[in-house]
């Protein structure tokens, strides 16, 4: 993590979830927040005139999900970092984002230290999984 900031997007589809997010990141002055999207779709778009590094991507959302947004994003731009936000902690929705090339996956109970813990994780080439997701994987 060297040389200039890291850039990050938040896509959310609740507004008052990304702002909370938003204040959180700020925080930090390891990274910057480059923009927040309420879809996949939106994201997508705001992508090709201002990349980031990693997007912290909600799973359930309208117009393009998350898995969708995921698979597109790694498609186009194979070295973004994705960190799927989620309410839902189904093994299938694991499974399948671990498939799509997804670096982490945090449900949204987590706090402040969790998540930069989980951004930290994922900057430095690693994955991360919240706790609660950990007996899902298929890892021995």
């Amino acid at each position: 993590m060297k040389g200039s900031m890291k850039k990050i997007a938040i896509v959310d589809d609740h507004e008052f979830f990304r702002s909370g997010l938003k204040l959180a990141l700020k925080r930090n002055k390891t990274y910057e927040l480059a923009f927040d999207a309420p879809n996949g779709a939106d994201f997508l778009e705001k992508m090709k005139s201002d990349p980031v590094d990693l997007v912290l991507l909600d799973l359930k959302m309208p117009i393009m999900d998350g898995y969708e947004t995921s698979l597109r994003l790694k498609e186009l731009y194979p070295d973004v970092k994705i960190i799927i936000l989620s309410m839902f902690d189904n093994s299938e929705y694991v499974q399948k984002l671990i498939e799509a090339g997804v670096n982490g996956f945090i449900l949204k109970n987590i706090g402040k230290q969790e998540l930069d813990t989980a951004l930290n994780h994922v900057f430095n080439g690693r994955h991360y999984f919240s706790s609660e997701l950990m007996t899902f994987l298929p890892i021995s």
